[in-house]
């Protein structure tokens, strides 16, 4: 329904501009073939002058499908580009027809808002057309409540099943889902793969120098290791 309903198709010869700064956002749109470069200017965005080439299958305002979204830069076509277009209202619509994933829907939104406010140096960058920092979808699965990240994973369990011959380690991964233990998501490309979220202390002198973690003991002896000090965040930490 959703693809019926929201999803249309694009295609802009040379030259022609998608969209340019100012705008609000009204649609998202994915490269699906073609050159197209996205490019900001001092006058519209805080990032001053900067040109990107769009790479295939990269979303282009995917923002406007969570927030109100004005558009920043400008995305022109270097060659004829088709282009996947989702309309913001009707998938709107449909998420909120879908009681599949309506909860999962509601909860990707609230977490891409966080993140869109909360995007301002020091901490990140500002947010543009292409990217909004930390909105890669484990990144926003880790930061979900436990019964919505129990669902993805329980999604992703059952397509292990159908796929993997080793019946016994599904079995003990959804043990895990279940326990919540364990985040384990379904990506795009169709890979299934287990989420851990880490804290990690970067402390650096005015000389440069940087606090790492050399070795640790394990059975009475010290083992070697090099890296920056951190632990496994647990849930609702």
């Amino acid at each position: 329904r959703t693809c019926l309903r929201a999803v249309s198709f694009v295609t802009l010869s040379p030259k022609d501009e998608l969209f340019g700064p100012g705008s609000a956002a009204t649609a998202a749109h994915a490269l699906e073939s073609g050159d197209m470069e996205y490019s900001l200017h001092p006058e519209t965005s805080p990032f001053g002058e900067a040109h990107h080439e769009v790479q295939p299958a990269q979303w282009l305002c995917e923002a406007a499908l969570w927030v109100q979204w004005t558009r920043v830069g400008r995305a022109e076509a270097q060659t004829r580009c088709n282009l996947l277009e989702v309309d913001a209202e009707s998938f709107f619509a449909c998420m909120q027809s879908a009681h599949a994933i309506r909860e999962i829907a509601i909860e990707y939104c609230v977490q891409f808002h966080k993140r869109v406010i909360s995007a301002h140096p020091p901490h990140a960058t500002w947010p543009n057309d292409l990217e909004v920092p930390f909105t890669e979808y484990c990144d926003l699965v880790v930061s979900m409540p436990p019964s919505i990240q129990q669902t993805i994973g329980h999604v992703a369990v059952r397509q292990l099943y159908q796929t993997s011959t080793k019946a016994s380690k599904a079995k003990r991964l959804e043990a895990e889902v279940d326990a919540s233990k364990s985040i384990v998501v379904v990506l795009g490309s169709g890979a299934i793969i287990r989420v851990v979220s880490l804290a990690v202390l970067r402390a650096e002198d005015d000389q440069g120098r940087i606090l790492a973690q050399v070795g640790k003991f394990e059975g009475g002896k010290v083992k070697s290791m090099c890296q920056l000090p951190g632990l496994k965040q647990q849930g609702d930490e």
